[in-house]
């Protein structure tokens, strides 16, 4: 029996869903492909201190409330953010290059960083596109591992178990970095140096002030804000699990209201 003009309508209309599906999947699965490029992007350019390139490439700068926090503390906006990633981190190497000349007689030229390494080997991620395609969530557990040269020479290294957690946003038909944070879990650090895990703080301690700022007005008004958390970070004896970042959720277009890190400031 052959075809109908009519049955021939219904299988192009078939197929053309068809298509469209498989067209949108394939969107997707790259888009997924993509922001997980773009979070490696960060570690890479933190491992390979390129940090002003990285932010500058594959950060959404100009957006006013693009954030870096680090533990409790996040830098918003692109300012406090520079001010953090990129001049704190070469202050950082411009002392290691001061101790590596004075200590072991190497004199490093630019802006290299003697005895500063920071690998972060990120696992598991939990990526959730947004159903229109222009943002995206995503954790990460990771397994870190850093040092820094000590005034002496020595080196002063560490282990994290941690998570990353960021906001990723679609401009120019490319995947940038909107909103990152970590939440250290477990710090370890080798004998004799710390036999123990966590530090040494206890439940009344007072928690020490963050940079040269006298209180909380100042730091805001430098783009920095403290965040809270839904529980300890940092492991203590004492302490029970952060619940945070909120695993991404299914969701179609970007809202306040969607579970996410972003925290705008007052």
């Amino acid at each position: 029996m052959e075809p109908t003009l009519e049955s021939l309508a219904q299988r192009v209309a078939l197929l053309e869903q068809e298509l469209a599906a498989a067209q949108s999947a394939a969107r997707r699965a790259d888009d997924y492909r993509q922001v997980v490029n773009c979070m490696m992007r960060h570690i890479y350019g933190y491992y390979y201190h390129q940090e002003e390139e990285e932010l500058k490439q594959y950060w959404a700068i100009d957006r006013p409330d693009v954030m870096y926090a680090h533990g409790n503390v996040a830098h918003y906006g692109y300012e406090s953010v520079y001010e953090y990633y990129v001049l704190g981190t070469n202050r950082s190497k411009a002392h290691a290059r001061e101790v590596c000349k004075a200590v072991y007689g190497i004199d490093y030229a630019g802006n290299a960083a003697p005895g500063y390494r920071v690998v972060h080997i990120l696992g598991s991620p939990y990526v959730e596109i947004a159903g229109d395609g222009e943002t995206a969530q995503g954790v990460w557990m990771a397994l870190s591992t850093m040092s820094r040269m000590e005034d002496d020479g020595r080196a002063d290294p560490q282990q994290v178990i941690q998570r990353f957690s960021a906001d990723f946003v679609r401009e120019g038909g490319e995947w940038k970095l909107w909103h990152v944070r970590d939440y250290e879990d477990f710090i370890f650090k080798p004998l004799p140096l710390m036999p123990a895990l966590g530090g040494h703080a206890r439940p009344d301690d007072p928690e020490p002030e963050y940079g040269p700022y006298a209180d909380d007005d100042a730091r805001r008004a430098a783009g920095i804000v403290k965040l809270e958390l839904g529980g300890a970070m940092l492991y203590q004896p004492w302490t029970v699990t952060a619940h945070e970042p909120h695993l991404p959720e299914p969701y179609e277009t970007w809202a306040d209201t969607t579970p996410n890190i972003r925290v705008i400031p007052e």
